[in-house]
């Protein structure tokens, strides 16, 4: 009997065994009743003392074990066995499992239980396992060394198996432990050294001491090593190189004959980490902070910089010469820093003295002296406080990264949520590693050319423009060259190796004045320099996509700060016909006073339309005995159309038709066409650098790019309305445009209407692809509500079920899926409960943000509860509450957001109910917090508030009067 039971029972036990007997419940009773005996309460013996070792610094985070096997056959009984001891203590760790020979004649890829299986099976009798089989080896190696070397450098490499060769000794690529000499003579031991140097791979189970062979023949008079796992030389760790063979592996150890012994290895692989970048000659950091604070050294930068910038325009007058000068002069003022060499600290010196006095204790017999174990003693409480250091420290950097986020007050928000993000787990980069159609990794020449070929169809796809005539244009002023530099955020992208947003922020008006001659001299030509408008292009993972593939991209240009002050300036000329020409329009992006809570205002209001259209036709047994008959036909649509590649593809002659619609005057368009005409899109790979030519598409970066989006938008509502004839209904009626985002929603009454609904749908589609666009067939999704007598015809005329999924079928043949709901700017869309939906999406995307900051808002002490409360605010508050003013909500759903509420500020001050017996409604006047209630009752009195400020002069009216989105509000 162990030692268990209750205190009074092992009490009994203890007596009994020393008196004969002893009174248990009651009753006297012996040990032998009692069923005691002399080795139910033995103590233990207290384990050996483990010898002092050094505390090593492991990176166990991205640290995995693998095990690769010659299995020679896997049956269902030898899979059993493999999965059963990968659950055992002693092979858990193991994350990795390569098998070869398998026999197995499929392609599969599947789970079993915790492990996600993939089999590249073979069905010809003469390869069962899976590896091509030629009469000369070497070809085999040649084909892999064909295949390694296309493997791009930056990734992480493993080469595992049976490679039927022997090795010899060849630092760095074989290790020392090698078998002495081959049994044949004939052994080939020059292939696998050879295949090392050519691909820079070393040999991890070539390293050990021990447990050197990896094939034993049946009767086991002969061991050989002919089983590697192969990494490259700087992937090989002195951890990974303790790889060696387990010839106690007992799965399939029934099989008689011979075998092959698995080679288990720890391999480090280390996160992505993009290629160092060519270092900037000056202290960008240095320089920024210094233009924050306005000190005496970025006022004598200042002078000198303006100086230098006017001496140069004076001698050279161009914009390469400007840019040297600022980049000579910043670098001249805030060098770069240099690294220092480490120095190990007092800590770490007094740490190792200590590690050195105990290994002599050691090596003199003196282990156990009372010295040394109080070297180890101290060394273990050294240990605990250097561990309470660094999480201090770790604290001491959520502090400061917080306080210098709330610096500048006028973009706290921005600031605070900037730090945020550095405050979150840490994330590894997805880096862009395109690949082939077979999935094959490119190498740096085809990534190169995949890149080329896919920007050439992409951006050089339309008729160039034709470029204007030289003649005296005047672009800008120092006035308005000042105002643009002002706007450009500090530590705003740049091109490569040019002088820094700060650098030109520090600039005078003297050189306001050369910069706005050089721009206005480059206008007056027929075309202007590329360093104005050829941007360079960094192509950015889409999220949620793997970036092997260029469509799974986006661009981003980088343009320099001289071009983005021309753009700005063409922008501002532009900006008040656009303004005034969109004041009834449903394009609620880039333009000012509109945002996103209006897209969704009117999204939902046609939803609530539709409600109150169903419970119309709705009749009871009164309402039939008079006569009143059902709507033979009555229901609702609503389409989301998504683009592809939207800004890239846009026919330029079509901006200029754009600009033609807003009464544009023509020095503007010149100005337009010499940013656009006879431009090049500047991108690289691996170190190789080409310009693409291109003839289509607008710049994402620039500032011009959402001025001539939004006149692009115009005029394609604009041919669509001309499309649908006159007596139709507007486009601001049907239509909700958010950037590149259409929202098509109408509801019919008889099929007379729906056919119309249908019609204009399609012009849609066609007045996108005139003005260059192109409707991504597999992304629009539609939402239908019909009901009537004859729904049931409607359906067969234009649904139509593909693939599980039903379609809604369009006279032209288009086929768009139907869906339950969609969302639509950060909220749901469906025809019934979507108010309820919307709560129930953003209370999970607010729980997404909120477990990414949960060690910082509800386990470190460095912050005070009001910081707390603001960073929970600023980054989960936010997004708890988005779009809920537009949509409305139910009081079913204010009760999900006041429980949300409640559940994160308890878990945030360690106020839980259970323990402190505080109600919700004393949690929140404690905290002086303000309900869900309360916020959103706020946040509508502002957006009420903002659309009355956005009402203009005199008697226009906007887009939210005519659809009267203040009045839904108020309801």
């Amino acid at each position: 009997m162990n030692k268990t039971g209750k205190r009074s029972y092992q009490r009994a036990c203890k007596v009994a065994l020393a008196k004969g007997a002893a009174l248990y419940k009651g009753r006297l009773l012996t040990a032998q009743a009692l069923g005691a005996h002399e080795d139910q309460f033995a103590v233990s013996e207290k384990p050996e003392k483990q010898s002092f070792q050094p505390i090593r610094q492991y990176h166990h985070k991205f640290e995995i074990e693998v095990l690769s096997w010659n299995a020679g056959s896997i049956t269902s009984r030898v899979w059993n066995e493999l999965l059963a001891i990968l659950a055992t203590p002693e092979y858990q760790n193991i994350k990795l499992v390569l098998l070869q020979e398998s026999h197995w004649q499929q392609d599969q890829t599947y789970s079993s239980g915790p492990w996600s299986v993939l089999t590249c099976g073979s069905e010809s009798d003469i390869k069962p396992a899976s590896l091509s089989l030629c009469i000369d080896p070497k070809d085999v190696l040649s084909q892999l060394e064909t295949r390694l070397r296309r493997v791009p450098f930056g990734d992480f490499m493993l080469v595992a198996g049976d490679f039927n060769s022997h090795a010899v000794t060849e630092r760095p690529f074989i290790g020392p432990s090698v078998p002495r000499r081959a049994r044949f003579a004939h052994a080939d031991v020059r292939s696998l050294p050879e295949l090392c140097r050519s691909c820079g791979l070393t040999a991890l189970n070539t390293w050990a001491s021990s447990h050197k062979s990896t094939y034993a023949n049946s009767d086991g008079t002969y061991e050989s090593q002919i089983d590697f796992l192969l990494v490259r030389l700087q992937d090989a760790r002195r951890r990974s190189k303790e790889a060696s063979s387990d010839k106690n592996f007992p799965v399939a150890a029934y099989r008689d004959g011979s075998k092959h012994f698995p080679v288990r290895a720890k391999l480090f692989v280390p996160p992505y980490s993009p290629p160092p970048s060519k270092p900037k000659p000056f202290d960008a950091t240095a320089l920024d902070a210094s233009f924050r604070r306005k000190d005496e050294d970025w006022q004598a930068y200042s002078k000198h910089l303006t100086a230098e910038v006017v001496k140069s325009v004076a001698e050279q007058n161009s914009w390469q010469s400007i840019d040297r000068t600022m980049v000579r002069v910043t670098a001249e003022q805030f060098p770069p820093p240099r690294k220092a060499q480490p120095v190990a600290g007092p800590i770490q010196q007094a740490y190792w003295t200590k590690v050195r006095q105990i290994q002599e204790h050691k090596r003199s017999g003196n282990g156990q002296s009372p010295e040394c174990q109080q070297l180890i003693s101290d060394i273990k409480t050294e240990a605990q406080s250097f561990k309470k250091l660094q999480k201090q420290r770790k604290l001491e950097k959520q502090e400061r990264l917080l306080l210098q986020a709330q610096e500048d007050k006028r973009q706290q928000s921005h600031k605070l949520s900037q730090a945020i993000r550095k405050l979150a787990p840490w994330k590894p980069a997805q880096r862009v590693n395109l690949r082939d159609s077979a999935g094959e990794p490119l190498d740096a020449k085809a990534s190169a050319s995949a890149m080329r070929e896919y920007s050439s169809h992409i951006f050089s796809k339309g008729s160039p423009l034709d470029p204007v005539a030289a003649r005296p244009r005047e672009a800008v002023n120092a006035s308005q060259v000042a105002k643009q530099i002002k706007t450009i955020p500090v530590g705003k992208a740049v091109p490569s190796m040019s002088a820094p947003v700060s650098a030109w922020k520090s600039l005078a008006p003297e050189a306001h004045v050369k910069i706005a001659d050089l721009i206005n001299t480059e206008v007056s030509q027929s075309d202007i320099s590329p360093y104005l408008k050829d941007p360079r292009i960094a192509w950015i993972p889409k999220p949620g996509k793997p970036a092997t593939a260029m469509k799974n991209l986006r661009p981003i240009g980088v343009i320099s700060v001289p071009g983005k002050v021309l753009a700005g300036a063409v922008k501002t000329r532009i900006a008040p016909a656009l303004q005034e020409r969109s004041q009834l329009e449903p394009q609620f992006a880039y333009i000012r006073k509109r945002g996103v809570r209006d897209a969704i205002a009117k999204a939902c209001q046609h939803l609530d339309l539709v409600q109150e259209m169903r419970q119309e036709p709705r009749r009871d047994m009164h309402k039939a005995q008079q006569g009143q008959r059902r709507l033979p036909l009555a229901g609702a649509l609503t389409v989301s159309v998504d683009l592809s590649k939207a800004f890239d593809s846009v026919n330029r002659q079509e901006l200029l038709e754009a600009l033609d619609k807003l009464n544009i005057d023509q020095t503007t368009k010149d100005f337009v066409v010499q940013l656009h005409s006879c431009t090049s899109y500047n991108m690289g790979t691996n170190g190789l650098e080409f310009s693409v030519p291109t003839s289509s598409g607008i710049k994402q970066g620039c500032k011009l790019a959402p001025a001539l989006w939004s006149a692009l938008t115009l005029l394609v509502m604009d041919r669509m309305e001309k499309k649908w004839g006159p007596g139709s209904s507007q486009a601001r009626d049907i239509l909700t445009v958010f950037a590149d985002d259409f929202l098509h929603q109408e509801t019919f009454t008889s099929f007379a209407e729906l056919q119309q609904v249908l019609t204009r749908l399609e012009a849609l589609f066609q007045s996108l692809e005139e003005v260059g666009l192109e409707v991504n067939p597999a992304k629009p999704k539609a939402l239908l509500m019909v009901q009537g007598t004859q729904q049931s015809l409607f359906r067969k005329q234009y649904t139509k079920r593909l693939k599980n999924q039903l379609h809604l079928v369009l006279p032209s043949g288009h086929q768009i899926p139907i869906h339950h709901q969609l969302t639509y700017l950060g909220v749901q869309l469906r025809y019934g409960a979507y108010k309820d939906q919307t709560v129930d999406y953003r209370i999970s995307q607010a729980q997404g943000k909120f477990e990414l900051l949960r060690s910082s808002l509800c386990t470190t002490k460095a912050l005070d509860e009001a910081k707390k409360l603001e960073i929970w605010r600023v980054y989960v508050e936010s997004s708890l509450l988005h779009g809920i003013v537009s949509t409305g909500i139910t009081h079913t759903g204010l009760q999900k957001l006041q429980s949300k509420y409640s559940r994160m500020l308890r878990s945030i001050f360690q106020q839980h109910q259970h323990f402190s017996r505080m109600e919700t409604t004393e949690l929140f006047e404690h905290h002086k917090i303000q309900t869900p209630q309360e916020v959103l009752l706020r946040q509508m009195r502002n957006y009420q508030d903002a659309m009355d400020a956005a009402k203009p002069t005199g008697n226009l009216q906007t887009i939210q009067e005519y659809l009267g989105l203040r009045s839904r509000l108020i309801s």
